[in-house]
């Protein structure tokens, strides 16, 4: 008689289902090792192409085709709605601390940590990370936040905070560019419910490549060169951040908080920012070098420790995946005293 049940040689799932956000979070540490490792000249270019972040753009296309694919028209107002707010507080989150401790120790910070680099790392956010801890977490609902969140993956917001508007204005283009792939999903999706069924439940499938190809950007000996000043970054940023948008998305999105965590990120691209910055205002010059090293850390410690910190926050105020869990283990025992002679 064959046995109907799932078997493993080896319970890779179940180990990884261990870790906060494993299907994403896993794939993505084994991206950053081969990064690593190719960055150090133990495999050559030519292995290096097949394992490089260039493929990302590609990755996150199909992912908002698939989530969009997903999406009633009826949600769209709601979900903006949301979006836009996370967005708000994220970005004034890290700007206010900025301009706090400018004012406390002047542009040059404390502990090696320049207000250049503080402003870098804590008005922006890694998408992709929240969309794969919100995946883990969350519903349907919570990845389609995912959609506008996009922009803050750049430093547009962070010239913005530091009143560089002139040279910085909301990039309207790249914005609507980096959202079409989802309004195309959406608008299929509700033309024919067969649409939405076939490409909605790949999402899940997708989210390991695209953790490793975001992994392959990531090169884990900058946390040894930033030293303790990009960690302790890394640290404020989840703090600092988590502490305004945990209670934001409790109390004015009425969620369970876990949204909020899943943006205590610092973007990927956010080392490039200090450069841009002092262009728009030459008194920053001096910070730039420190301020690239020390956010490099901070990327890759929020990289590391925020998807713990959201599955802390999801157990302790509750998130739907648990909902599911629970109702899973109540149904399988109610079936189990059910079979049970009386």
């Amino acid at each position: 008689m064959d046995n109907q049940q799932s078997r493993s040689i080896i319970p890779i799932g179940k180990w990884v289902s261990k870790v906060p956000g494993g299907t994403f979070i896993i794939p993505l540490l084994l991206g950053s090792l081969v990064n690593t490792i190719g960055q150090s000249g133990i495999v050559g270019d030519f292995s290096l192409t097949f394992f490089s972040s260039s493929d990302q753009s590609t990755v996150f296309l199909i992912l908002m085709f698939c989530a969009g694919a997903g999406v009633n028209f009826r949600q769209a107002p709601k979900i903006l709605g949301q979006s836009f707010v996370l967005l708000f507080f994220k970005v004034m989150a890290g700007a206010l601390f900025s301009i706090l401790v400018g004012y406390i120790f002047g542009p040059a910070g404390f502990l090696g940590i320049s207000t250049l680099a503080i402003i870098g790392a804590m008005t922006n956010s890694n998408g992709g990370i929240y969309y794969g801890l919100v995946s883990t977490y969350g519903d349907s609902d919570d990845l389609l936040t995912y959609a506008l969140l996009t922009i803050n993956d750049g430093p547009y917001f962070t010239l913005i905070a530091l009143g560089a508007s002139g040279l910085a204005s909301i990039p309207i283009k790249a914005t609507i560019l980096s959202m079409f792939p989802f309004l195309v999903g959406m608008i299929l999706g509700n033309l024919d419910e067969r649409v939405s069924k076939f490409f909605s439940p790949m999402v899940g499938q997708i989210l390991p490549f695209l953790g490793f190809c975001l992994g392959c950007g990531i090169n884990l000996s900058t946390i040894l060169t930033s030293g303790l000043s990009g960690v302790l970054l890394g640290l404020i940023n989840i703090a600092v951040t988590g502490l305004v948008l945990i209670p934001v998305d409790r109390f004015i999105l009425k969620g369970r908080g876990y949204r909020g965590a899943a943006i205590c990120t610092v973007a990927g691209n956010a080392a490039a920012t200090p450069a841009l910055v002092a262009a728009v205002d030459a008194s920053m010059a001096p910070y730039v070098d420190s301020a690239v090293g020390v956010i490099s850390g901070a990327i890759i410690t929020c990289t590391l420790l925020t998807p713990f910190f959201t599955r802390w926050v999801a157990n302790k105020w509750g998130c739907p995946a648990l909902d599911r869990q629970r109702e899973a283990e109540a149904l399988a025992e109610k079936a189990e005293s059910a079979e049970s002679p009386a």
